[in-house]
Order: C-alpha cells, then sequence, then structure tokens
C-alpha cells in the first residue's frame, strides 16, 4: 500500500462541510471522474462528514490517494466522535469503505474510490492538487453557499406556488363535489315523488278498484309495476351513496332476533329462486338476538340475495346463519358466476361492474354492494367474499350482539 496524503479539512461549521465537498468533487474531476460520478462522490462526502460532525462535535476530512491491488484510488478519511455513522446507503458510492476507532472516543470512517481509467500521480500532480486545494478560497464557499441557498429560496417560491394551485384545485372540486352531490339528492328526490304515484295508481288498477281488467292489462301493468319498483331502488340507492359521501347514513338500532330478519328475508326470495329453477338451502340458528337496524340488515340481505339469483344460472344457494364467539355470522354461498381474484378486490367499489357476459346482461349500477359494506362497518361488522370464476361465490358477514358503539344512529 502506498499512500499519499493530499490535504485535510476541519469541520467546525456547515461551511466547512461544503468546502469538503468542493474539494473532493475537484479532486474527482481532476482524476478522470465525470461529472456525475464526481458529484456522487461529493454527495456522499458531504453526508458523512455532517454525520461526523453531528452535535458540535469537531470533525475533520482528510483526502489523498492509494495505490491497491488494482491500482491507484481516491482515499478519503472522515474522522468524528458520532457515535453510529450511517455508512449503509453510501457503500453504493464507493469501492471500499469501513469504521475503525481510535483513542479518545474517534471515529474514522475510511472510504476508498478506483477512478474508471487508471492512473499514477506524480510528483507534479500530487504538488499541483495540493496547490488546487489550498487555493479554493473561503470566497468560493461563500458563494457555493450563497448559490445554494438561492437555489433553496427559488425551490421554496415555487413550492409555495404549487401550493397554491393545488388549494385552488380543491376549492373547486370540493365545489364541484357539492354540485354533484346536491344535484343528485334534488334529481333523486323530485323522481321519487311522481315516482310513487305512478306506484300507488298501479297497485289501484291491479287490485281492480277502478273496474276489472283483463289478463293482458295484468301483464302489462305488471311490466310496468316491476320497472317502477326497479327505478325506485334505483334512486334508493343514489340516496343511501350520497349520505354515505356526506357521512349522514344513519343506523336505527334495536335490540332484535336477527334470526327472524334472515328467516323473512329468505321467505321473500324463496318465489324467485324456484322461479329460477335453483334449489335453496337454508340453515338458520333460532333466537339470536343483536342490537341491529333491522330495515337495513334487510337491505343488506336483499341485495345479496338478488345478485346471487340473477348470477347463478343453475345449482343451488346455501344460507347459513350461526354465532361464533360474540359474532353473528350470516354466509350466502352460490353455484353461479363466480368471479376473478381482481375482480374481488374491486368489488365493493362504487360502480364497479364485473366485465362478464352474465354481468353485462343483468344489468345494475354496481353500487348495491358499495352500500351494502357501508351498512355492514356502520355496525361494526365486516362482509367478506371467496370466489371461483365459472364456480361460484360465497360471501360472510360478521356482526357483533353485543350494542356497537355507533356515531350515526
Amino acid at each position: 500500500m502506498n499512500k499519499m496524503h493530499l490535504g485535510e479539512i476541519s469541520i467546525k461549521e456547515a461551511s466547512s462541510i461544503v468546502e469538503a465537498r468542493n474539494k473532493v468533487r475537484m479532486l474527482a474531476e481532476d482524476v478522470g471522474f465525470d461529472t456525475i460520478g464526481a458529484t456522487k462522490l461529493a454527495t456522499a462526502t458531504s453526508e458523512l462528514s455532517r454525520q461526523m460532525y453531528s452535535n458540535g462535535n469537531a470533525a475533520s476530512v482528510a483526502v489523498g490517494f492509494d495505490e491497491r491491488e488494482k491500482g491507484f484510488g481516491l482515499d478519503i478519511l472522515f474522522k468524528g466522535r458520532t457515535e453510529d455513522p450511517d455508512i449503509k446507503w453510501t457503500e453504493a458510492f464507493f469501492d471500499d469503505i469501513f469504521i475503525s476507532s481510535t483513542n479518545g472516543n474517534m471515529l474514522n470512517v475510511n472510504a476508498f474510490k478506483y477512478p474508471p481509467v487508471k492512473f499514477i500521480p506524480t510528483e507534479e500532480f500530487i504538488s499541483l492538487e495540493r496547490e488546487r486545494l489550498i487555493r479554493l478560497s473561503r470566497a468560493e464557499m461563500v458563494s457555493e453557499l450563497k448559490r445554494k441557498n438561492d437555489e433553496l429560496l427559488a425551490l421554496f417560491d415555487d413550492l409555495k406556488n404549487e401550493k397554491a394551485k393545488i388549494d385552488i384545485m380543491l376549492e373547486e372540486l370540493k365545489s364541484v363535489d357539492k354540485i354533484k352531490s346536491d344535484l343528485v339528492s334534488t334529481v333523486s328526490h323530485e323522481l321519487r315523488t311522481p315516482l310513487t304515484s305512478i306506484k300507488g295508481y298501479i297497485d289501484i288498477i291491479l287490485d281492480e278498484d277502478t273496474g276489472e281488467i283483463n289478463d293482458i292489462q295484468r301483464d302489462f301493468l305488471g311490466i310496468v309495476k316491476r320497472n317502477t319498483d326497479r327505478l325506485a331502488s334505483l334512486i334508493n340507492e343514489f340516496l343511501d351513496v350520497q349520505k354515505m359521501e356526506s357521512k349522514r347514513l344513519t343506523m336505527n338500532l334495536t335490540h332484535i332476533s336477527l334470526s327472524e330478519i334472515v328467516e323473512a328475508t329468505a321467505k321473500g326470495t324463496e318465489l324467485l329462486i324456484k322461479k329460477k329453477g335453483l334449489a335453496f338451502h337454508k340453515n338458520i340458528k333460532p333466537d339470536i338476538l343483536a342490537w341491529v337496524d333491522g330495515d337495513r340488515i334487510s337491505q343488506v340481505l336483499w341485495n345479496l340475495f338478488t345478485n346471487s339469483i340473477k348470477y347463478t344460472e343453475s345449482g343451488s344457494i346455501y344460507l347459513i346463519l350461526d354465532t361464533e364467539g360474540d359474532n353473528a355470522i350470516i354466509s350466502l354461498e352460490d353455484t353461479g358466476v363466480g368471479m376473478s381474484e381482481s375482480d374481488q378486490k374491486k368489488l365493493f367499489s362504487k360502480f364497479f361492474r364485473a366485465d362478464n357476459k352474465v354481468v353485462r346482461d343483468a344489468g345494475g349500477t354496481g353500487l348495491g354492494l358499495a352500500i351494502v359494506k357501508e351498512i355492514v362497518a356502520a355496525h361494526n361488522g365486516t362482509i367478506d367474499v371467496s370466489s371461483e370464476f365459472e364456480k361460484g361465490s360465497k360471501f360472510t358477514i360478521r356482526l357483533p350482539l353485543g350494542r356497537p358503539n355507533m356515531k350515526n344512529e
């Protein structure tokens, strides 16, 4: 080994770190490093100098050359009283770097880097480099500090301008979001009023309170009734989503029989299941009491049932209600179209519709399951799905039997 010492910088203040950085960059360029390579070494030098100077303890950086197996390279020695210098991130900048201790609680960090091309430092070259290191005046360091300060000030101004733009955009988005929410709410309510009247008059005609109707008329009115019911359901979904977004989806909790709610919803869907030609198997544990909003839980179950019926062409639907510890467990499984893993991850997102022919043909807004998840979450419960494409899906709901700590009741 043939070490050649060029100079040493005492690190007593922040400007000394800049001096060490500049000297290493200059020396690196002189021995053949390009601008990027020299800047990387200078950056690593700056960071290690800052660490060795931590807590105001004096430190130093010595620079020179060292001859090793592959030839000469830059040799940089950092000295300081820091307890635990972090050299891991700088390992990529050097060919060799290690920590050693000396007497008096001093730590040394030795760093070495081969230049991109081999060189042999002559006496004349070493003499010139020593002179150049000395000539790197304090004025140059002050100039470097001023330049960096100007860059930081310019960056700060840019950040302030960008923040101002973002604030304006956020206000605009809030305004657009409010307009959208108000529009959805207004349109939904305006549609609901005449729709309620239409449904009422259809029921009066179907009940023959205005006179007898023939079978063809009854069939036509039945089609109208089904479509008005579907439109009413869509309006209610939009209103629920609007309530979700404004945090106004409330739950009216009562201590009631969850078993009766599940049983009643199941009975309400049995005719639809039978018409589809599907088998229905249920196992409902009796006398399960829970603090729930009965109407909202019925809404959840109805949505899951109708989805299973829509997307199951043949086979069976299975319903189970049981308890596990302090939770009620509701599971609904079918042998329907199923879904991919990627679709399962997005299933409870608003407006999500799987790219599947059966799903497209069945129609829908993609809002139902987003609302379902919100209702279950409002009960401090969870809903999960497991599915396999073309084999079926299983939804599992967990609801606490005790009274949840509700924010919106």
